[in-house]
């Protein structure tokens, strides 16, 4: 019994002394793999931080890039509105001093015609007292001769003079009554003159102006146009650089943003259930109205071909500049040629038809 005790007592100190160098083995391994395991998160961190900082390089030499970009188009754009306010400006101040003299003009000949008139007026009146005056002569002769003729007669020449006068007096005031008519029919004509011509400058005044608000809203579209690419391409800027997530944090809810006034939101209809239908034949081109000028030529054939165009699309297509496609534009709607609707320009002819 003691031997096997003596025997258990060995193999338990074996086994403690097993379990100890196990134990030292495990926390050497332990300690080996601590210090790789902040070796590696030390590695890592520097890595991190070294792209971190990177990226950082890299967005901000790219949103300067854009923010460059971007002012120099803003310059462009203003040096564009620049030139178009003072083409404008000269065009209205050429227009007011046209229409200006052609007023002093009509006012000189109407000063003219009412001198003339007046003349007219002041000799016939001249012409009327000399055969008045020489009437009254007559009458005075008349009645000097009657003083010396006997009363019977007298009282006979007095009535023939009474009915001569009353006679004159009806022919007097016929001759009145005809000068006042001639005169209110004459005034009448000249103030309905007038009103023409004042109607007609209204027209053209309002045909102006509605060309000179389609070419603003035209530009102010355009300035929209690159607002919106602007901001696509700085959602896709940020895409780029901070992924989907980041994007999706970052940027607001496209509902909430409310549309320029200029630009209207180009938003598809939802699409119908497709119907098989029988092919429609084409219409036949429609021949174009006559015109003036080889330019009108050219932009009525791009318009009926286009089936309606803006007036960036004619400037771009045809190679004019903006006073040019304006002007042009201008005379045709003027001829009754073609006609504007939301910032695009359609034939009369093609838009009349059903």
């Amino acid at each position: 019994m003691a031997a096997l005790k003596d025997q258990w007592q060995q193999a338990r100190q074996q086994r403690q002394q097993e379990i100890i160098q196990r134990r030292q083995g495990v926390q050497a391994t332990l300690a080996t793999w601590q210090q790789s395991r902040q070796q590696q998160a030390v590695a890592v961190k520097q890595a991190l931080v070294e792209f971190h900082t990177t990226l950082q390089d890299e967005t901000s030499l790219q949103l300067l890039q854009a923010r460059q970009q971007r002012q120099v188009m803003a310059k462009a754009t203003a040096q564009q509105l620049a030139v178009f306010v003072e083409e404008l400006r000269s065009q209205t101040a050429d227009f007011l001093a046209l229409t200006s003299q052609e007023r002093q003009v009509m006012a000189q000949q109407l000063e003219q015609d009412l001198s003339a008139f007046h003349q007219a007026l002041v000799s016939a009146v001249s012409d009327l007292r000399l055969t008045l005056d020489q009437q009254i002569k007559q009458i005075q002769a008349d009645v000097r001769a009657w003083l010396e003729i006997p009363p019977q007669m007298l009282a006979q020449y007095q009535q023939d003079r009474l009915e001569m006068r009353a006679a004159l007096l009806d022919d007097l005031s016929a001759y009145v009554g005809d000068l006042q008519i001639q005169v209110s029919t004459y005034l009448k004509s000249l103030t309905s003159l007038r009103q023409q011509q004042a109607i007609d400058l209204k027209h053209q005044l309002q045909q102006n102006r509605q060309i000179s608000i389609a070419a603003v809203e035209t530009l102010f579209g355009d300035l929209a146009q690159f607002r919106q690419e602007l901001t696509a391409y700085r959602a896709n800027l940020q895409t780029i650089v901070w992924g989907d997530e980041a994007m999706a944090v970052s940027t607001p809810a496209p509902a909430s943003a409310t549309p320029p006034p200029t630009a209207k939101p180009a938003v598809p209809a939802a699409p119908a259930p497709a119907v098989v239908q029988a092919p429609e034949p084409e219409p036949a081109p429609q021949p174009l109205p006559t015109v003036d000028t080889p330019t009108e030529a050219a932009v009525l054939e791009y318009v009926q071909a286009q089936s309606g165009a803006k007036l960036t699309q004619i400037e771009t297509e045809l190679g004019l500049n903006r006073f040019q496609a304006v002007e042009v534009l201008r005379t045709l709607i003027e001829k009754n040629l073609i006609q504007q609707k939301d910032r695009v320009y359609h034939l009369v002819s093609a838009e009349a038809t059903p």
